[in-house]
């Protein structure tokens, strides 16, 4: 129990990655991540997660990128497999036990050429989308999307 426990409220591990799980407080996560940008100066953080957690993690996403101007986004999407020892692994896929994953990254680094050519990029909002997506969730109901 104490693994689902952690994954609920956030920390940022070694990677600069915090993992989203079903579980975790949509809220208390951006706040998290709010304060990594703004107050601990982080220049990148990985956004990720698996399954219906995914739901989360873009919510998230996109939440931080309207409230923080300047940072770039890059989406990734894969699946890791399940063992039938419960081991996940990134590159055996024999196995019929797949699970999708989506890892954003969110970073005021400008990216290179090659990563701004990728599909997964995105390039910082601008201050009116920010603007049109803070007045729509200001306009929504916080048990929308928890």
């Amino acid at each position: 129990m104490e693994k689902n426990r952690e994954l609920k409220h956030p920390f940022i591990n070694p990677n600069n990655e915090i993992k989203i799980s079903e579980l975790t407080d949509v809220h208390e996560t951006i706040d998290f991540i709010f304060e990594l940008f703004t107050k601990k100066n982080y220049q990148t953080i990985i956004i990720s997660g698996l399954n219906k957690a995914i739901k989360k993690v873009v919510l998230i996403t996109e939440i931080i990128k309207s409230k923080i101007p300047g940072l770039h986004q890059i989406n990734e999407i894969n699946s890791l497999y399940k063992q039938n020892n419960n081991e996940i692994n990134d590159n055996e896929i024999n196995n019929e036990n797949a699970m999708p994953r989506m890892s954003i990254k969110l970073t005021f680094i400008e990216p290179s050429q090659e990563e701004k050519n990728n599909m997964g990029y995105q390039k910082p909002l601008n201050a009116l989308e920010a603007n049109l997506i803070n007045k729509y969730r200001n306009n929504i109901n916080k048990d929308d999307y928890e």
